[in-house]
């Protein structure tokens, strides 16, 4: 993903669907402050990249069909989250299970 990604600082929605050679989001991610939407869906990504912890308006993430086996604890505290898609993922069904009673207000998708 190119630096230049960063000079976008009215962006409010990502979408990288598809790229399964992308294994990780770049740290200018977080200059984007608008973003309210991000959508990984198929992509390489493996561990829930931290520079998302940094966008204060993020109100979506979609993270289906990735190889992500867990979830960061700093996901919870995610401010303005009200919608996770964590479907055909291998996150096990006890930690989607804590997240949905943790947060009963969001909307959380998933294959459990």
């Amino acid at each position: 993903m190119p630096p230049v990604l960063a000079r976008l600082t009215k962006l409010q929605r990502l979408n990288v669907d598809g790229n399964p050679d992308l294994d990780t989001l770049p740290p200018e991610l977080a200059q984007l402050q608008e973003l309210e939407q991000v959508s990984v869906q198929g992509t390489g990504i493996r561990v829930v990249p931290e520079v998302l912890s940094q966008l204060p308006k993020l109100r979506y993430l979609s993270l289906k069909a990735t190889p992500i086996t867990t979830l960061p604890e700093w996901l919870s505290r995610m401010p303005h989250l009200k919608t996770l898609d964590v479907a055909q993922t291998s996150i096990p069904a006890e930690e989607i299970q804590a997240l949905k009673q943790a947060h009963p207000d969001w909307w959380l998708i998933s294959s459990h």
